[in-house]
């Protein structure tokens, strides 16, 4: 017999697991967690990575195991799905808010937004692209003009 309280418990570890390229930040903010089901004594947690090719997938599936493994009575699989694909929507409020505190930009809510962008740190809009990636490929690397400082931007994909 599943004790649901445990249950429960093993969906909120598996939402507290944080994108290891985003420290702070979890898969389930990002909306790369895009489903747990259960079956019995079996459990699917089903994630999205942002891009097919995220070298960060690998990582993201051992620390989805990793926060479960204490949840014995579970057998825990965990699957990848490309299809639909992950977008910008998928990210939450507070994942946005992480970003920041990041300084990074986010991504903004609303696709048709174009005056988004500003620097986090003094709010000028006066900025350049220095290249169409960053650290990692969601992200790209601009510099506000005002402040001359760099930061990065997770890239929208509607």
């Amino acid at each position: 017999m599943v004790n649901i309280d445990s249950f429960d418990a093993l969906i909120n570890a598996t939402r507290s697991v944080c994108d290891p390229e985003l420290p702070g930040v979890t898969i389930h903010d990002l909306g790369i967690l895009r489903n747990i089901t259960r079956d019995g004594n079996t459990v699917t947690i089903t994630i999205t990575p942002t891009y097919s090719g995220c070298p960060a997938v690998e990582a993201i599936m051992q620390d989805v195991y990793s926060a479960t493994k204490s949840y014995g009575q579970f057998i825990v699989k965990v699957e990848i799905a490309i299809s639909p694909a992950w977008n910008t929507s998928m990210v939450t409020d507070s994942g946005r808010k992480a970003l920041a505190q990041l300084g990074i930009v986010p991504p903004p809510k609303d696709t048709n937004t174009v005056s988004f962008l500003q620097c986090p740190r003094c709010q000028s809009k006066t900025i350049s692209c220095i290249n169409a990636y960053s650290s990692t490929a969601c992200k790209s690397l601009y510099r506000c003009l005002a402040c001359h400082e760099p930061f990065e931007l997770f890239k929208q994909l509607a």
